[in-house]
């Protein structure tokens, strides 16, 4: 079994799974439990982190919900953040303000806005797969 002199090199190699279990177990066991706890964070992170960039290089293919008659921008909005639920709608915020002010503010009629809506979504999402 591995002594603490032999996991203090950064140059060590660790051959299998049982070393970096016993080092581990022998680290955990030296720090306090909120310490621990971060340590496990870490890992789950990690792990999770791991998982996400084997999933992240497959793109991922928009929901689309067909639009309904009389349908309000409100409603839009909503239908097409369920239809493109992979994008960070946090940069789309801007336009989509925008388009509700001129709908609210100017009156713009609800279809044209739409319609605005919907080619932003698009644009924002073919965007987002030119870029991985």
């Amino acid at each position: 079994m591995p002594t603490a002199v032999d996991y203090n090199s950064s140059t060590q190699f660790i051959d299998s799974l049982d070393d970096y279990s016993a080092i581990l177990s022998d680290l955990m066991s030296q720090l306090n439990s909120e310490q621990r706890q971060s340590i496990f964070d870490y890992a789950r992170f990690l792990a999770h982190q791991s998982k996400l960039t084997i999933v992240e290089s497959v793109p991922v293919i928009p929901n689309l919900i067909n639009r309904p008659l009389n349908e309000t921008v409100v409603q839009a909005i909503d239908r097409l953040k369920k239809s493109y639920f992979m994008l960070d709608l946090d940069i789309l915020f801007n336009d989509v303000a925008g388009l509700m002010e001129k709908h609210i503010l100017q009156g713009l009629v609800a279809p044209i806005v739409i319609d605005e809506l919907e080619l932003c979504f698009q644009t924002y999402y073919r965007k987002t797969l030119d870029n991985d």
